[in-house]
């Protein structure tokens, strides 16, 4: 079987794509700042970066709009949060810390 090529990434999507990560390590800067460590907006606790595990701090789009990469549309959160915000279409805004206050676990421990 024949494997084809990747399609290469357009100027305009690189350029993108910088942004985004722009606004991620800002919204993280600001976090850090705030409360000391890196932590995930959605379950509340402590995240890592420059891992590639469950703990990894990733970035959501708050609108659903990735093309508004701004750190006003960036939520901090845990790769697994992340999909757990996505796969159940939960709303969320900075900081309001949703699945701690509505006590959600997706992490599957206690």
């Amino acid at each position: 079987m024949k494997s084809t090529p990747l399609k290469k990434k357009s100027t305009k999507q690189k350029e993108r794509d910088d942004e985004w990560a722009k606004a991620k390590v800002q919204r993280r800067r600001r976090l850090l700042h705030k409360y000391e460590e890196d932590i995930c907006e959605f379950c509340g606790k402590v995240g890592y970066v420059g891992n590639s595990g469950l703990y990894h701090l990733d970035g959501h789009h708050i609108d659903g709009d990735r093309l508004r990469n701004s750190e006003e549309n960036c939520y901090s959160v845990h790769r697994i949060c992340h999909s757990y915000i996505t796969n159940n279409n939960i709303t969320i805004q900075q900081e309001d810390f949703y699945g701690k206050v509505n006590k959600i676990n997706v992490w599957g421990v206690r």
